[in-house]
């Protein structure tokens, strides 16, 4: 019968590229009759995307019948619950945006389609990432008010800030929107200014003024935070220093001393440090730290490091030249 319903939506296919010259209408139609229901999902997923790689491809009418096949194959995928099958198309998205020439705000309903399907298959994290694409699709000619546009940003950053694998934020205030929240959201910009660059401190003293809006207003965990603040603070403390007593490291993290060696394990799980610990010395010795921001005051250290770097590779030349003479008189 699978076998069957398929066979019947080639047909359709066939004739409409023979005798209706891929009439877009019929298309459609064709398109929105196939996706109306879900019993044998799988099997309209497939007619659909058959439907979708028979659309002509190219750059106007022809884009945008691509673009509203796809968005068709998105949205039913995901009403089906089997967005997963559909990853791989998810990863071109960009790619066709350019390629059939669409605009700034079909470009973003195409990202936000598959946001969308992601967050119903429970990926939050990747469907974050094409949130955040979509808020660099800005049409200048557009009528949005900036404020339309710091809601959407604000929704953004809230789960930028939520998820538990993103410590990296400096880059987002390079956006309009973003920056707009200082005067639209100021205390989730002031929020985002402490996950930028602040410390564990700083968070506690916003929370403690702030705490109903973190949890009632954003519906973030105050726990998660503390955690995500210490774990950043940690990366703080590695680029000041390359070697942190125990004490140094309790202190900044305001925890026990006893459960600086957890913290240690957890920073580098997160890919924030790269360091080993010294038991008997009772320090923490930093290989690697990830740089949270990259100021003047960030980019000091890291020079210092370089320089330090340099002379001891320049004393080691000094000492390979010096032996490599004195094996030369040797011979002579």
């Amino acid at each position: 019968l699978d076998s069957s319903v398929e066979g019947a939506v080639q047909v359709a296919i066939g004739a409409l590229i023979e005798y209706a010259d891929n009439d877009a209408d019929a298309m459609r139609s064709l398109g929105g009759d196939v996706a109306s229901r879900t019993d044998r999902a799988d099997v309209r997923l497939r007619a659909l995307s058959s439907l979708y790689n028979a659309a002509p491809n190219g750059r106007g009418e022809h884009g945008r019948l691509r673009y509203e096949m796809l968005l068709l194959v998105i949205a039913f995928g995901e009403r089906a619950g089997l967005s997963s099958a559909l990853h791989p198309v998810f990863a071109k998205v960009e790619e066709y945006g350019t390629q059939w020439e669409l605009s700034p705000a079909d470009r973003r309903g195409l990202l936000d389609a598959v946001a969308s399907a992601l967050v119903a298959g429970g990926d939050l994290a990747a469907a974050h990432e094409y949130k955040l694409k979509a808020l660099h699709e800005v049409d200048p000619a557009a009528n949005r008010s900036i404020e339309a546009e710091a809601e959407r940003a604000a929704a953004v950053v809230t789960q930028s800030i939520m998820l538990d694998n993103i410590f990296r934020f400096d880059e987002l205030p390079d956006l309009e929107s973003v920056r707009a929240l200082e005067h639209t959201h100021a205390l989730l910009w002031e929020l985002l200014n402490i996950l930028i660059s602040g410390g564990l401190k700083e968070y506690l003293a916003f929370h403690n003024a702030n705490s109903a809006y973190v949890a009632d207003t954003l519906k973030l965990s105050h726990e998660a935070l503390v955690r995500k603040m210490r774990l950043l603070t940690f990366a703080s403390l590695g680029i000041a220093k390359q070697e942190l007593s125990y004490e140094e490291v309790a202190s900044a993290l305001e925890v026990e001393v006893d459960e600086v060696e957890a913290w240690v394990i957890r920073a580098i799980s997160s890919g924030l440090l790269d360091a080993r610990v010294d038991e008997l010395g009772s320090r923490v010795v930093i290989n690697r730290s990830t740089t949270r921001v990259f100021t003047k005051q960030e980019w000091q250290p890291l020079h210092q490091r370089i320089e330090l770097w340099k002379r001891n590779l320049d004393a080691l030349s000094s000492m390979l030249a010096a032996k490599r003479a004195a094996i030369s008189a040797y011979d002579q």
